[in-house]
Parts: C-alpha cells; sequence; structure tokens
C-alpha cells in the first residue's frame, strides 16, 4: 500500500512542476496579448484571440485615463493602422470621450466596404449576423475605450476601402462614431 502511494504522490509532485512558470516567462508569452505600464501609451495589439477582455461581450479590452493631448476635443473613434493586411482577423479601435460623461455602448458594431461610389456591406462569411440589443456602461469621464472587433471571423475583406462604426449614447443622445482604414 505505501508503494502505491508513493508512486501516486511522486506523479503529482512532477505535474506540479510541469505547469510553473518557466524563468524568463511574462504575462505576455501566455495569454495577455495587451500589457502597458501604467499610464503608457498602449502598444500595439497582435492579430492573436488570446487578448483578456473587460467586456468581452461588446468586444472591449480595457479603458484607460484619456491622455492630455486628447482633453478638450470632440468624441472620436480611430482605428490603431491606417492599413491593414487581407488576410486580417481583428481591427483594434480606440474611442476618446474626452467629456464628463459617461458613454453607454451595446455589443453591435458595423463594417462597410466603399464600392462603386458609395459605402456598402461587405460579404459575410456567415448569414444573418445580428446582435443582442443591449448596454454596457463603464461609469468613468472623461475615458478612452480600446476595442478589438472580429472582423475576419464575419466577412471577407478584399483589398478596398473600409469604415467600421459603433453606436454609443450619452444619456439619450445616440452618437454613432466611424473610422476608415484600408485593406492593401
Amino acid at each position: 500500500m505505501k508503494i502505491p502511494f508513493f508512486l501516486f504522490s511522486a506523479c503529482c509532485i512532477l505535474l506540479s512542476g510541469c505547469t510553473a512558470k518557466q524563468p524568463g516567462a511574462s504575462a505576455t508569452d501566455t495569454a495577455c496579448a495587451v500589457t502597458r505600464p501604467a499610464g503608457a501609451v498602449p502598444r500595439e495589439v497582435t492579430d492573436r484571440d488570446t487578448v483578456i477582455y473587460q467586456i468581452p461581450a461588446c468586444a472591449l479590452v480595457y479603458t484607460d485615463t484619456l491622455p492630455a493631448a486628447c482633453r478638450g476635443t470632440e468624441i472620436g473613434m480611430y482605428t490603431a493602422r491606417n492599413t491593414y493586411w487581407p488576410d486580417v482577423k481583428v481591427i483594434d479601435v480606440r474611442v476618446v470621450n474626452p467629456t464628463d460623461v459617461p458613454l453607454s455602448f451595446g455589443r453591435e458594431w458595423s463594417l462597410h466596404v466603399w464600392k462603386n461610389g458609395k459605402w456598402a456591406l461587405p460579404e459575410t462569411k456567415i448569414p444573418d449576423i445580428s446582435w443582442q440589443s443591449d448596454g454596457f456602461q463603464v461609469d468613468k469621464a472623461p475615458l478612452c475605450y480600446y476595442f478589438r472587433f472580429p472582423v475576419g471571423r464575419f466577412y471577407h475583406l478584399p483589398a478596398g476601402k473600409y469604415r467600421i462604426g459603433k453606436a454609443f449614447y450619452r444619456g439619450t443622445e445616440e452618437i454613432v462614431l466611424q473610422a476608415e482604414f484600408e485593406i492593401e
């Protein structure tokens, strides 16, 4: 009886050693692709699906204090890059709210492509894309919001000019924000 117990204990010790953090490993080596020192400008997030979201249901990666350069400007939305590659999986977006009123928002976002002189819906990979109608809010303002939209999962994205959009609400006022980018 002592030998099986000893073997079981030895196996447990060996297995626990295999799951320990390796020397020199950091959080970015494992699960968190969004890391930054306090007060630093966020690093570009790679095209991985291992990001830890603040509010996963609406693709909000995190919020941060508003940089001094953005204070006093209008509410706006900007993509992390002006140009993306054809097989892009995600588009990282920053929303700037310089007002003292927190914004609320839902899960929905939209994507359009410039085609034949007008904005059109791009070809979808899956039929009937829809979003639940609900609301989220981070009770702080002014604030920067960082979203990560999985465009490559839902749409075919050939080279062209695109815009991504999302509706926000300041009280009962709807504010539709859009940011343009290109795929080359």
